[in-house]
């Protein structure tokens, strides 16, 4: 069992000398409070017994698909500067700084409530699902599509998964 996604497996047998099986895991900070995905791989039954009360085991088919769910660990910092725009955004607005991080938290918090909701459908389906035609939420989803956030966070997950199989460095960006 590795903690250490970065470290493949001929890096910890390199390190390790021989050992029966390799499996690499990446529980987030919040696996702390029993939420969020644990992300392992190869699929192992006794690591899923194990550590999965900590949080919902994601298992990996392939290295390639492994990179991929590691990288949108790089989420979790941007998430927190979202909340943090909007929370100062209110602030700016002269609601007081308890106020404002309170209800920007409570109302992510929905938000990703209802997210867990997803099953077939789609996100895409659940923004125009949320966007009352002629409403706010239409209006700033329309907004941030023009200006190129969705994009450019589909290519900044592209650079991080291309850093996690050794084709690119902290160095490189989107516009690279």
């Amino acid at each position: 069992m590795s903690f250490i996604p970065a470290y493949t497996a001929p890096i910890l047998e390199g390190l390790l000398g021989p050992v029966r099986k390799i499996v690499r895991m990446i529980p987030l900070p919040a696996s702390a409070r029993c939420l969020g995905p644990v992300l392992i791989f190869p699929r192992d039954k006794e690591v899923e017994s194990t550590f999965g009360g900590i949080g919902t085991i994601i298992a990996a088919e392939d290295a390639d698909q492994f990179h991929a769910l590691w990288a949108t660990t790089s989420m979790l910092a941007p998430y927190f500067g979202l909340l943090g725009s909007v929370a100062n955004w209110l602030r700016d607005r002269g609601v007081p700084a308890e106020a404002a991080d309170s209800y920007v938290a409570a109302m992510f918090h929905s938000i990703a409530d209802t997210g867990l909701q997803v099953r077939g459908e789609g996100f895409d389906e659940m923004a125009v699902d949320h966007a009352t035609p002629g409403g706010l939420n239409e209006q700033m989803l329309r907004e941030l599509t023009r200006a190129g956030c969705y994009d450019n966070v589909s290519r900044g997950l592209s650079l991080i998964f291309e850093r996690l199989n050794g084709r690119a460095g902290l160095e490189d960006t989107i516009g690279d």
